[in-house]
């Protein structure tokens, strides 16, 4: 993979210590569990302080729970640091594929209470991504045939 264009702000300073301590606050929105393995715990820090390459390839080795940082990572970097439309696009599909794929390890995850709840936050992502990806692929499809 290509690098990726550096987060355009100052880095926070952050480490695992500092990101236990506040992730509730950093997870309100999406409910995320703090992770107990370390591995994905320092792509999460990655996340946090911005660095977002290094959180996707973390999350990716870490493999697991780490799926959802390194899914995450790259749809933040695509959607506000990335400035190719084709790439955000690529970038947003590979998130929808790996996501995809989390959801198959379930046959009805949906309504599987004990699901865990990272892979529950996938699944409603994914067809939040699906949609985006429809409507980015047709989009490309219109600006191609102008």
């Amino acid at each position: 993979m290509a690098k990726w264009t550096a987060y355009p702000y100052d880095l926070f300073d952050l480490d695992a210590a500092a990101v236990k301590k506040q992730w509730a606050r950093l997870h309100a929105g999406d409910a995320e569990p703090l992770p107990k393995d370390a591995k994905v715990l320092e792509a999460w820090v990655l996340f946090h302080r911005g660095e977002f390459q290094k959180a996707f390839d973390a999350g990716l080795k870490a493999g697991g729970a780490g799926i959802t940082v390194a899914n995450k990572a790259q749809a933040i970097y695509a959607n506000y640091v990335e400035k190719s439309e084709k790439t955000k696009l690529a970038m947003f599909q590979e998130v929808a594929a790996r996501a995809e794929a989390l959801q198959g390890e379930e046959p009805n995850p949906l309504a599987a209470p004990h699901r865990p709840p990272h892979k529950r936050i996938v699944d409603k992502d994914l067809h939040r991504l699906k949609n985006l990806g429809d409507a980015l692929r047709c989009r490309s499809d219109i600006e191609s045939r102008n």
